[in-house]
């Protein structure tokens, strides 16, 4: 059982500055200052970018500070100063990459600039952000129509791109659209190769390239994975991530010094009785902590794994703030200080919540370090 506080956020049918964010919530972005900035999508407005008190960060239809208006605006990079990088479609053609940092917007890249190692940029993807102001992000160039992995540190480099040899043999054909980078300036990535090479989780450190999990690796615990996704990495290089094995089993798996080990799988004890069915979405901060989602029966529920042992956070049927019970959670997020946020939906209403670990126990927790501290923000989605 979980206790639920009042929402210190919003409340039901909240208002942002201009409209209400009543379309749907993509996900709560967690950043170690308190900066939790929201995207979303509203009507009318369309997809956005809001800060925690819903102002409109950017949207479409917003005025670009180059002339004509945002189109799209991509899922931002958010780092612990408070600034953000993200991608927006323009009105005038071409996507371009802006940085905001101390409250100014700067464009940082279009497509049709030059790329390091000739040609032009034809699109790049969802931005990775440090605390140095590095910037991490796939782009791909035309004519050749070559990807590649770039950072930008008051210019850009390119890292690696197609063609070039991948760990295990082959060569790197293209690049998922997300990218993580930490303060060490390491960057984690997926990529398909070529045969005979396998596609995979890969880590770019220090001029070089390491495999962390590849199609047809050996599973901890039995098995082998079948495809590898939704990666985590942390500032010392640990790497959380989802994965399909050939079993037919789903699971979350923690690369650390060269080691994998398994969090939770297909088959394991859930915490308060019950087998866990499958577990994914995994997000991993600093302290090694990870945040996951597991299925139980039809119900999901969502799980922080920290020094070995997994704890309930809350799931599907738990109570929710401000009345009636989550209908399903999803999309953890967890920051330094072990909150956890997530995506649920309440009575037909979708919003972001945060749960946020108490130091007085309470009676009634039995399974979970959280006394419970979810806090909401509730949107209407019309959807009934």
């Amino acid at each position: 059982m979980i206790d639920i506080l009042p929402s210190q956020f919003a409340n039901r049918n909240m208002e942002s500055a201009e409209a209400s964010l009543r379309d749907k919530i993509a996900s709560y972005l967690l950043g170690g200052t308190n900066h939790t900035p929201i995207s979303a999508s509203t009507f009318p407005g369309g997809d956005g970018v809001f800060d925690e008190d819903r102002n409109p960060i950017a949207r479409q239809a917003d005025p670009a500070p180059e002339g004509g208006v945002f189109t799209s605006v991509s899922l931002p990079g958010v780092n612990d100063r408070a600034e953000m990088a993200f991608v927006a479609g323009n009105s005038r053609g071409p996507n371009d990459l802006y940085l905001l940092s101390g409250g100014i917007l700067n464009r940082i890249l279009s497509t049709g600039d030059p790329a390091p190692g000739g040609g032009t940029f034809f699109d790049f993807y969802n931005p990775s952000l440090n605390n140095k102001g590095d910037i991490a992000s796939v782009g791909v160039v035309c004519s050749s129509y070559n990807w590649g992995l770039y950072v930008w540190s008051g210019g850009f480099r390119r890292l690696v791109s197609s063609g070039d040899p991948a760990p295990g043999g082959g060569t790197f054909t293209s690049f998922g659209h997300s990218v993580s980078l930490n303060d060490s300036g390491q960057i984690l990535f997926s990529a398909l190769v070529a045969t005979p090479g396998r596609s995979g989780i890969f880590l770019w450190s220090e001029g070089s390239v390491q495999s962390v999990a590849q199609q047809g690796d050996a599973a901890p615990g039995g098995g082998s994975f079948l495809s590898v996704l939704q990666p985590s990495m942390n500032a010392s290089g640990q790497v959380a991530f989802g994965a399909n094995l050939t079993s037919g089993e789903w699971g979350v798996f923690l690369f650390s010094g060269g080691v994998l080990s398994s969090i939770a799988r297909s088959g394991d004890p859930a915490p308060g009785g019950g087998t866990i069915a499958g577990a994914s979405s995994p997000s991993l901060n600093d302290a090694g902590q990870v945040a996951l989602l597991a299925t139980m029966g039809s119900r999901g529920v969502i799980y922080l794994f920290s020094d070995g042992v997994l704890s309930t956070i809350v799931g599907g049927q738990d109570p929710a703030p401000g009345g009636g019970v989550f209908a399903f959670v999803n999309s953890p997020q967890l920051d330094a200080r072990s909150r956890v946020a997530f995506v649920g939906a309440v009575s037909g209403t979708t919003g972001a919540f945060l749960a946020t670990p108490r130091l007085s126990g309470s009676s009634g927790i039995v399974d979970t370090p959280y006394a419970s501290g979810c806090t909401g923000v509730i949107v209407d989605t019309g959807q009934r």
